[in-house]
Order: structure tokens, then sequence, then C-alpha cells
């Protein structure tokens, strides 16, 4: 699959969705790396279902390096993606790792989190 980009709360995200079943989303901040499929298809080959959400099209900076605010709406915009394409189950992971998102987004998803198995003692977020 090619990359699309996705309007979120009118924020473009550009977004790789691949394969089918159990979903991880992976949030990161590529603006530097022309197919998304090639980098982390490789990375996430365990994972059913891939959709990579790169942050760059909107966010000039990386993850880590986002005031809380922006988090906060970018959790927002992550909880709206998977009400979009209607999820069960999502696992996230974040390219680069930051607590503050990991918590927003528990917020966010509130009791729709779950961990996925293969990922225990891994921060990741699951949503059903």
């Amino acid at each position: 699959m090619m990359d699309i980009t996705i309007h979120l709360n009118d924020r473009p995200y550009r977004i790789c969705d691949l394969g089918e079943g159990d979903c991880y989303i992976v949030v990161c901040f590529a603006p530097t790396v022309a197919d998304l499929s090639e980098i982390y298809s490789v990375k996430y080959a365990h994972a059913p279902r891939l959709l990579v959400v790169d942050t760059s099209t909107y966010w000039r900076t990386s993850i880590c390096n986002m005031e809380e605010s922006d988090l906060d709406i970018l959790a927002s915009d992550v909880h709206l993606l998977a009400d979009i394409y209607w999820l069960d189950e999502v696992h996230v992971d974040l390219d680069d790792e930051d607590n503050y998102l990991l918590t927003r987004l528990k917020a966010e998803l509130q009791s729709r989190m779950t961990q996925h198995p293969d990922n225990i003692g891994k921060e990741t977020v699951g949503i059903s």
C-alpha cells in the first residue's frame, strides 16, 4: 500500500495501512522516509496489521521534542484515527519513547486499553 494523507481534526498525517487483523498503530516522525511500509513492515513483521502514522506533515519536530499541549492534541488525533478505522483492538507503539504521550493516550482511550501479550514489559497501549 502506498502512503496516503488523512486529516484528523484538520491536521494532515501521512498514513500507511498494511495487512489485516490485530492492528499495531506506530506513531512516528519520519520526514525523510519516502516509503513508510519499507521501513516499518520489517520492524513490525509480527503484526498482522500495521497502521503507521507519520506526524511530520503537520508537526515540525519529533515526538520527544513536542510540547505537552501538542502531545495532548496528538493523543486526541490518534484516538480519532482508531475510531475512524473502527478498530476493535489496537496496540500503539511510539518511534520516540515519550511517557507523557503514553499517559495521554491512556487517558484518551480509558477502559478501551489492553496490553498485547507479545509486548508484556514493553510500553504499548491497546484499545478494544
